[in-house]
C-alpha cells in the first residue's frame, strides 16, 4: 500500500483472454502454451472500485512474481518494484542491467512500473546459468531497489561484491541493488552458505 492507500498485488496467471487489463505496460500475455504463465501487477485505488493500472508481465515461457514494494517520492509519485522469476527467453526488458536469460533455469526479474502512467520504467534480468530465484524485495528512501534471493549459479553477475565467487554448497544467497535510475549501482552478490 502507498502513502495514498492504493493497494498493489503480483502473481502469475494462465489467463489469455479476460485478465482484468487497464494503463498496461503490457496489455497482452507473451504468448506460449496455454500452461506457461505471466507474471502480472496490478494497482486498486483506495476503495478497490477500479485499477490504477493492471497488466501482464512475462515472455513466451514460465514467469512468477514473488515480491512486491512500493516507493513514493518526496513528489507523491509512487512506483512500484516487483522481483520473480523467469525461464522466457523474451522476457520484457527495459534499460537492463543483464538483457538476457543466461539458458540453463530460471533467472530472476526486477521490474518497476509508474503507478501514474502504468508505464514499465526498468525490468531486467538477474542471474547466471543455474537455479535462480528471488525471495524478497525492498526500496530505500532514495527509491533504489534491493533484491534477495537463492542462486545455484557459479556465474551470478556481480559488481563490487561483498563474496565475489559460490561459498561451494548447493546453493548461496544473494542480494542486489539496482540504482534510481538503473545502471548508476548494478547488480552486487552477497552470497551465504545455505547448505552443503
Amino acid at each position: 500500500m502507498d502513502t495514498a492507500g492504493n493497494a498493489y498485488v503480483t502473481g502469475s496467471t494462465d489467463a489469455t483472454s479476460n485478465f482484468p487489463i487497464k494503463n498496461a505496460a503490457q496489455p497482452a500475455p507473451g504468448g506460449g502454451h496455454y500452461q506457461f504463465t505471466d507474471a502480472f501487477v496490478t494497482a486498486y485505488n483506495p476503495t478497490a472500485s477500479d485499477y490504477l493500472f493492471s497488466t501482464y508481465l512475462g515472455g513466451s515461457n514460465y514467469d512468477y512474481a514473488t515480491s512486491i514494494a512500493v516507493f513514493t517520492d518526496s513528489g507523491g509519485r509512487s512506483s512500484v518494484h516487483v522481483s520473480g522469476d523467469t525461464i522466457s527467453l523474451n522476457f520484457p526488458t527495459k534499460y537492463p542491467v543483464q538483457a538476457s536469460l543466461n539458458i540453463g533455469h530460471y533467472d530472476s526479474f526486477v521490474a518497476k512500473i509508474d503507478v501514474a502512467t502504468g508505464a514499465l520504467v526498468f525490468s531486467t534480468y538477474l542471474g547466471g546459468t543455474g537455479l535462480d530465484q528471488a525471495k524478497g524485495i525492498a526500496t530505500d528512501r532514495r527509491g533504489n531497489t534491493y533484491v534477495a534471493g537463492s542462486t545455484q549459479s557459479t556465474n551470478f553477475p556481480t559488481r563490487n561484491p561483498y563474496q565475489a565467487n559460490s561459498g561451494g554448497g548447493a546453493q548461496d544467497a544473494f542480494v542486489a541493488k539496482i540504482g534510481n535510475p538503473p545502471g548508476i549501482a548494478g547488480p552486487l552478490l552477497m552470497p551465504l552458505l545455505l547448505n552443503d
